[in-house]
C-alpha cells in the first residue's frame, strides 16, 4: 500500500535550521506523526580546503594504538562499536570481529569462517546484543545470525527469513534493515517489498517501510550502519531519503528526524513510486545531490552525521540552541597539531571516534610538529601497525 506524505509549514514547534540561514519552524508530516527537520547547507562554512578545528567541539583528543603482533592483524575496519569500555571491530579482510580494551590491548576475536557447527560462510554485518553485549554476526551465505559470548565462544545460530543489510538485536528479537534488497514475502507479489523487518525467534513478525522493487534499485549503494543507540533508544537511519526513526521495543517505527540538504535539486525517495535512478546518478555526478552516508548518531547534547558529496563530510546539531554546524571534509586536531579525515566511526554519550592509519601518522609527523605526547607515541609506531583509534571527548 502506498502512503502519501505531505510537507506542511506549521508554527507549533521550533526545530533545527542550518547555520547562517533564517530559522524555520516546520515539520515533515507522515502518518499523523512528525519528523524534526534538520536543514543543512553543505556549502556552508568548512567546504573548501579549510580545516575544522576539533577544539570547537572537543575538550581532548586521545590516540589509542591497537596492539599489534603477527597473530593480531587488523586489515580493514569495516565497522566499529564501543560498549562498556571495549572496542569491537569488524575486519573485512579477515572476516573477523576483534575486541580490544580502551587502552588498545587485545582481548579476543571471533574468527569462525567455515561450514561446520558454529561457523559462518561470510561476515555481512555484525552487531552487539543490546541486552548482554554478545557478538552477533550475520552471514548472507547462511542466511543466519551467529551469536558468541564475551569470550568469543559460540552460543547459537538463528535463521533469518531475510537477506539483511544492517541489523540490531535484543535477545530473541532481530531488527533487520533490508533496504532495497529483494526478499520473499508470502501472499505478496514479487515487487511488493519492505525495507525494515522484525524477526522474533527466527520467524517474521513485522514489516514496515514498503516500496516497489525493480532492477534499477540495485544501483543504490547499501550500508551496514543503519542502526545506532541514543542511551537505551535504538535509532534507524536511511541514507537515500535521509530520515531517522526511533525503533520501539516491539519494532514499530516512530518518525524522529529528516535531514533537508538545502542545495539538492533532486530529492530521491522510495516513496516516489518509480524512483528516477538515472537522474539521481546525474545529479550526484554534477554535485547537486548530497546524501547521508554511513552513520547517524545522537547523544545528550549533539546530533552528528556523515554526509557524502563527492567526499565524506561531517555535520552536527548542538541540541542546546538547535544550531547546525558543518565540520566539512577536513578536520584539524589542534590539540596535537594533526590533520584528520572528517568521517566518524562511532559516537557515544561522551566521545566521538575516528580511525587513523599509523602510516599516515608517521608521514604527518615528518611534515609538522606534533604535540610532545603524540610525538612520543608516533616515534614508537611502524607504518604496518594496526590502526589507531582516535577518541575525541566532546564538550
Amino acid at each position: 500500500m502506498k502512503k502519501k506524505l505531505f510537507a506542511f509549514p506549521i508554527f507549533c514547534m521550533a526545530l533545527f535550521s542550518s547555520c547562517h540561514q533564517k530559522n524555520e519552524s516546520r515539520v515533515y508530516m507522515s502518518n499523523d506523526s512528525c519528523f524534526h527537520v534538520i536543514s543543512f547547507n553543505p556549502d556552508g562554512q568548512y567546504t573548501s580546503l579549510r580545516f575544522f578545528n576539533l577544539s570547537e567541539i572537543a575538550d581532548t583528543v586521545e590516540y589509542i594504538p591497537l596492539q599489534t603482533n603477527e597473530d593480531i592483524t587488523v586489515g580493514e575496519i569495516e565497522k566499529m562499536i564501543v560498549r562498556h569500555g571495549k572496542i569491537y571491530i569488524w575486519d573485512r579482510l579477515s572476516e573477523s570481529v576483534f575486541c580490544f580494551n580502551m587502552s588498545g590491548n587485545y582481548l579476543y576475536r571471533v574468527h569462525a569462517q567455515g561450514q561446520g557447527p558454529g561457523e559462518y560462510g561470510r561476515t555481512s554485518d555484525f552487531s552487539l546484543d543490546m541486552d548482554n553485549g554478545h557478538i552477533c554476526i550475520f552471514s548472507d551465505v547462511d542466511r543466519a545470525i551467529f551469536e558468541y559470548d564475551e569470550n568469543g565462544k559460540f552460543l547459537k545460530e538463528t535463521p533469518s527469513p531475510y537477506i539483511i543489510t544492517s541489523f540490531a538485536i535484543r535477545g530473541n528479537t532481530i531488527y533487520a534493515y533490508t533496504g532495497r534488497t529483494p526478499n520473499e514475502y508470502p501472499d505478496m507479489d514479487g515487487e511488493s517489498q519492505f525495507r525494515f523487518n522484525v524477526v522474533q525467534d527466527g520467524e517474521a513478525a513485522l514489516h514496515q517501510l514498503p516500496f516497489r522493487h525493480n532492477e534499477k534499485l540495485h544501483k543504490i549503494p547499501l550500508s551496514d550502519r543503519n542502526f545506532s543507540m541514543y542511551k537505551d533508544t535504538l535509532l534507524l537511519s536511511e541514507d537515500l531519503s535521509p530520515r531517522v526513526y526511533t525503533v520501539n521495543r516491539d519494532g514499530k517505527l516512530t518518525p524522529r528526524y529528516k535531514i533537508d540538504f538545502t542545495t539538492n535539486t533532486y530529492h530521491p525517495s522510495f516513496e516516489d513510486g518509480e524512483l528516477d535512478i538515472d537522474r539521481m546518478q546525474r545529479e550526484e555526478r554534477d554535485g547537486n545531490l548530497t546524501k547521508m552516508s554511513n552513520g547517524f548518531y545522537e547523544n545528550g547534547r549533539y546530533v552528528i552525521f556523515n554526509y557524502a558529496r563527492g567526499l565524506i563530510g561531517t555535520a552536527y546539531v548542538d541540541k542546546r540552541d538547535s544550531t547546525v554546524h558543518n565540520m566539512g571534509y577536513f578536520n584539524m586536531d589542534d590539540y596535537n597539531h594533526n590533520p584528520l579525515a572528517s568521517g566518524i566511526e562511532f559516537v557515544d554519550e561522551e566521545y566521538l571516534y575516528k580511525v587513523e592509519e599509523p602510516g599516515m601518522l608517521v608521514q604527518n609527523g615528518k611534515k609538522q610538529e606534533f604535540s610532545p605526547a603524540l610525538a612520543r607515541q608516533v616515534a614508537g609506531m611502524s607504518e604496518t601497525d594496526n590502526p589507531v583509534i582516535v577518541r575525541i571527548r566532546l564538550k
